[in-house]
């Protein structure tokens, strides 16, 4: 990466490094993790970046270095989360050089899917303003059935559909709900891929193949190891794809597709021509 000027990357990019820190450092944004030793004398310093997708299963990363305190045969690190950008310029530059850089990729209309059910059908308690802030907005601006807006029924996905389709009336709304909108950014917003070298970008699909890969090409296979994925769990659905998209316009399906094309490009998944013909 050139160090001749800034770094030019959307706004909406977030992309983080994890370091060790102490907890009066990180105070409230910590996580505390547990290694069981392994009876090695130093810890290699191992450093990975990964851009936080929605709804796709990312192999946790972190920097270790050097810890050599233990309690009951336990390793403990606590870790706080930066943002890549908020370092100086740099930082960033011997960051994006040096550590080793991945993503997960997904098919994007499952990949909005999967988001729609995690954040408006499941919604965690402890997002609620999915379901009391965004699920109303959207619902008062794009559902067609007025007299259905009631907060009982609740986002359906033809209105999320009609609001990410949505170029020019969208934009208010993306303001309005900030930094939440990333879990439906595309993956050129969010991970920066045209600017950025990463060493591996894999695919939800075959993900099975793809963990084991990754962690042996960041030289951790013998340290971390990825949980067993049943056979085709994370294989493309088309039955749920058509399943989800019955009803919606094929208008609406094309302004969508017109917004994620280039994550159906420039991660070769095929254009879902049983929606858009």
């Amino acid at each position: 990466m050139s160090t001749d000027g800034d770094p030019q990357f959307s706004n909406a990019t977030r992309l983080y490094n994890i370091e060790p820190t102490s907890p009066t450092e990180c105070q409230q944004n910590y996580t505390s993790v547990k290694y069981i030793q392994q009876n090695q004398t130093s810890w290699q310093t191992l450093t990975l970046i990964s851009g936080l997708l929605n709804a796709v299963l990312v192999v946790v990363v972190i920097e270790i270095k050097g810890l050599q305190n233990s309690h009951n045969n336990f390793i403990t690190v606590i870790y706080s989360w930066h943002k890549l950008f908020n370092s100086n310029y740099i930082q960033t530059c011997h960051r994006l050089n040096s550590y080793f850089k991945f993503f997960i990729v997904r098919d994007p209309f499952e990949r909005l899917i999967s988001a729609f059910k995690d954040k408006f059908v499941k919604n965690p308690r402890f997002e609620p303003w999915y379901k009391h802030n965004i699920a109303p907005a959207i619902i008062r601006k794009y559902r067609k059935n007025h007299h259905d807006d009631s907060e009982s029924v609740g986002l359906q996905f033809e209105d999320f559909v009609r609001y990410l389709g949505d170029k020019s009336g969208r934009q208010r709304l993306d303001m309005q709900f900030g930094d939440h909108i990333i879990h439906w950014l595309t993956y050129a917003e969010l991970c920066a891929p045209c600017d950025i070298s990463y060493n591996v970008v894999g695919h939800h699909e075959t993900l099975e193949h793809d963990a084991p890969y990754i962690l042996k090409a960041a030289g951790i296979a013998d340290l971390v190891s990825y949980p067993n994925i049943p056979p085709g769990i994370t294989h493309y659905n088309r039955t749920k794809v058509e399943r989800y998209f019955t009803g919606i316009s094929q208008r609406d399906v094309r302004r969508l597709y017109a917004r994620y094309q280039g994550d159906f490009s420039l991660f070769d998944y095929r254009r879902p021509a049983f929606l858009l013909d």
